[in-house]
């Protein structure tokens, strides 16, 4: 047999392996289920937090130079007494 169709067989007939998800059933508590819920939101966010951080930083040092350029050609644009 292929191993692709070993490795369904091997599937179909042990479901435990499927039931070893720890969100799958096993969080009895009301406390546990809200503790992956949070640990989830928390782990999903936080890439995307960095990026938009990463951006945001990247805009700001991006218009802070174009300040001072703008700055500098005023101040060169003044004349000389």
């Amino acid at each position: 047999m292929k191993p692709a169709l070993w490795a369904l067989l091997w599937v179909m007939l042990t479901p435990a392996v499927a039931a070893a998800c720890p969100v799958c059933g096993t969080a009895q508590s009301e406390n546990v289920r809200n503790a992956f819920v949070g640990s989830t939101v928390f782990l999903s966010l936080l890439p995307l937090t960095l990026i938009g951080g990463l951006i945001g930083l990247g805009i700001w040092h991006v218009r802070r130079k174009e300040r001072e350029r703008s700055r500098d050609d005023a101040a060169s644009r003044v004349p000389a007494e």
